[in-house]
């Protein structure tokens, strides 16, 4: 099943971008699923979120792809949350949900970069999954 996701973040200008799930995928020795927007692959604006959802209500995020449209390398970037990102769940329609957590953003260059990430959800009644928006990154 494929569904429209509107993608925010300070990189770019708002985007709606077809998304799709896909459960039960290998990664890193480990079986998790994927919530993939738009077309991850070069010159395209896409992002891959690999998740854990095996605790009811509560998706913890493990990683995070961004392709962009203007970098040939793919991925643009990959987001490695050191201490895993919980979304809950049960935040109700219409209110909005804060997380923080630290990352380490490995770039094409073989840099990595330890940053603090703030992110904020706003449910939608529409969707299954929260709307969330990253805020800032230090």
């Amino acid at each position: 099943m494929t569904a429209m996701y509107r993608l925010v973040a300070p990189v770019w200008d708002e985007l709606v971008l077809p998304a799709r799930m896909e459960y039960g995928v290998e990664f890193d020795d480990d079986s998790l699923d994927r919530f993939i927007v738009g077309f991850p692959e070069p010159d395209n604006t896409a992002e891959v979120i690999y998740y854990d959802c095996s605790n009811p209500w509560s998706n913890r995020i493990v990683s995070l792809y961004v392709f962009l449209a203007d970098i040939l390398s793919s991925p643009a970037s990959v987001l490695i949350f050191d201490v895993l990102l919980t979304l809950s769940g049960l935040t109700p329609v219409g209110e909005t949900e804060m997380i923080e957590g630290e990352v380490t953003l490995d770039l094409p260059s073989g840099e990595d970069l330890e940053l603090d990430a703030n992110y904020k959800g706003h449910p939608d009644r529409s969707a299954r999954l929260p709307f969330w928006q990253e805020t800032s990154r230090r």
